[in-house]
């Protein structure tokens, strides 16, 4: 949400809070066993409170390089799908962090599907989508916008019939396409 766009490591927290919380005990012990900076991102986690380390950009490193292991462990049980939609109003901590663990699973089961708008991206998205490209980390798709006839068949998909010709006028004026 654009709302959250002050919200540090909001996109990672609301991505991964479903998962952290919603698995059981024994599975939710194992995977977050020794990174306890992982309680700064998700209550009831039951983690020990980690050690000051009494320079905050050391502490920000150990909190990426604890979530880049959560994922790591998932990844070694099943392919992990991370999926961000509307990256361009992600906080730069989120941006930030993203661009760390994605580098550090490139050799893992690991894939993070984002959605963000062209023309309505910042500096740090540029720079993130920058250095994955660079670094051969990034397949950027380009989705065009929809005429009045893909409008319909995207309506008549999620309808499993043919949408009325004002219900199809009606998405065409206000998404103007755009199939988000």
């Amino acid at each position: 949400s654009p709302l959250h766009a002050d919200l540090h490591y909001g996109v990672v927290v609301e991505a991964l809070r479903p998962l952290v919380l919603t698995v059981d005990v024994g599975a939710r012990t194992s995977l977050v066993e020794g990174l306890p900076d992982l309680g700064r991102l998700f209550d009831g986690l039951h983690l020990s409170a980690p050690a000051p380390l009494g320079d905050a950009g050391m502490e920000r490193t150990r909190l990426f390089e604890a979530v880049c292991r959560l994922l790591d462990r998932l990844t070694r049980q099943q392919p992990v799908l991370l999926v961000v939609d509307y990256l361009h109003w992600a906080d730069p901590a989120s941006l930030a962090m993203l661009h760390y663990v994605v580098r550090g699973l490139s050799d893992r089961r690991f894939l993070v599907l984002a959605t963000c708008r062209s023309g309505e991206s910042g500096s740090g998205l540029d720079m993130l989508l920058s250095s994955l490209r660079r670094l051969g980390l990034l397949t950027q798709l380009e989705i065009g916008t929809l005429d009045a006839a893909g409008v319909a068949a995207l309506a008549r998909g999620l309808l499993a019939e043919d949408p009325p010709s004002t219900l199809t006028g009606l998405l065409v004026e206000r998404t103007r396409g755009l199939p988000c």
